[in-house]
């Protein structure tokens, strides 16, 4: 298949790898549950879990129980899933969005993070041309145009 050429099976799998090995380390995601808690504290309707300090490791990770609902719970509770979704984008909620699981955290230069709005920005308004565009560009391998 043409577009393989496209992906380093062999850099992917390394990416891989390197992504497990920092996200078992539970130290690493109580880190970055205090980065965004204090990035998003002024962000009323996003909620980070408060961690207990003494009860944690980097073995175990303890945070502060969170009342709330499952994805499939929310329609027959009659929250609009749609509004949800919506909310999750912008971050704003008549309740709160909470994000518990922060294992898996990168960091992104501020080319790349415009770059990742502009291509969920494309996804949303359903723009498949741009979407394309995106992908071939900011692909390491551009040789093949198909």
């Amino acid at each position: 298949m043409p577009s393989l050429r496209l992906v380093s099976l062999e850099e992917a799998v390394a990416t891989f790898c390197d992504a497990i090995e920092h996200q078992i380390h539970l130290l690493n995601e109580a880190a970055h549950n205090r980065r965004f808690r204090a990035n998003f504290q002024d962000e009323p309707g996003l909620h980070f879990p408060l961690l207990f300090d003494d009860a944690y490791s980097d073995e175990v990770l303890t945070m502060e129980f969170v009342e709330g609902l499952r994805e499939e719970e929310m329609e027959a509770s009659g929250v609009d899933v749609r509004h949800v979704v919506v909310a999750g984008m912008r971050f704003e909620h008549n309740g709160r969005v909470v994000l518990f699981d922060l294992g898996l955290v990168g960091e992104l230069s501020d080319k790349a993070r415009l770059t990742n709005a502009q291509l969920l920005f494309s996804f949303a308004t359903g723009d498949g041309k741009t979407v394309a565009r995106s992908f071939y560009e900011n692909s390491p391998h551009t040789a093949i145009l198909d």
